[in-house]
């Protein structure tokens, strides 16, 4: 009651804490226990103790809901009871390899690496588009590309076609594009031109492959064969050149 600031005065505790750690188990994980037909790695790093969280690799795989419109018969129909099949899963993931690694000396916990594969399940057998390019491609004249649509799929204005060489790794690596409703030149009731400015089209030529990107299904639809474009024969100035 010493403090004589203001007609409250402070009070004083003592508080105990206590924190437990927690026991459960991840759903899907790799310990030395969970490695079949691998060399189990030391993880312990020769200390008889349980592998912590940083010794071990987690992951899960989110499972697919079942279709209730497929387990449901049909009222008129008495099929005969059968076993439940379950679901082929979307996604797919395999553990290929797992090893520690006892060289790193800056604490008992060492790292440990994995590889896995992934393994996508198709959206369609079928490609939606059929695309391809229209007669001999080089940046000193315009070109056309062709397209039709094998079966219906949510078309939109921000579809696009892109221009890539052969062998990119995403839909993000195009050279060029062009947008399938504000350069198209004509449309019939089976297929679409789209027009190309030479512009766009690289000077230094070589293999390319023009794919359909669908904004609504977010991913690439219609792959072309890959066709070749021709050096530019019109000589540009430096450094013009190089870099388009």
């Amino acid at each position: 009651m010493s403090y004589g600031i203001s007609d409250h005065k402070p009070v004083t505790g003592t508080f105990s804490l206590e924190i437990s750690r927690s026991k459960s188990a991840p759903q899907e994980g790799v310990t030395p226990e969970s490695v079949n037909g691998m060399d189990k790695p030391d993880l312990l790093g020769g200390k008889k103790r349980k592998p912590a969280w940083t010794d071990r690799i987690l992951w899960r795989v989110k499972g697919d809901a079942h279709d209730a419109s497929d387990q449901e018969a049909e009222p008129e129909q008495e099929a005969e009871p059968a076993e439940p099949k379950e679901p082929e899963p979307s996604v797919r993931v395999t553990l290929e390899s797992y090893a520690s690694h006892m060289s790193y000396g800056i604490s008992d916990h060492k790292p440990v690496t994995g590889t896995f594969s992934l393994e996508l399940k198709k959206l369609h057998t079928n490609p939606l588009v059929i695309i391809q390019a229209e007669g001999e491609w080089s940046a000193d004249w315009d070109a056309l590309v062709t397209y039709s649509t094998q079966e219906p799929f949510p078309s939109s204005t921000w579809d696009w076609i892109g221009l890539y060489k052969v062998g990119f790794r995403s839909h993000m690596d195009y050279v060029t594009y062009m947008w399938v409703k504000d350069d198209e030149v004509s449309c019939t009731d089976e297929v679409v031109q789209v027009y190309v400015s030479r512009d766009e089209i690289p000077v230094l030529g070589g293999e390319f492959l023009l794919c359909y990107f669908s904004s609504n299904l977010k991913s690439i639809i219609g792959v072309s064969p890959p066709f070749q474009v021709r050096s530019s024969e019109v000589p540009l100035p430096f450094p013009t050149a190089l870099f388009k």
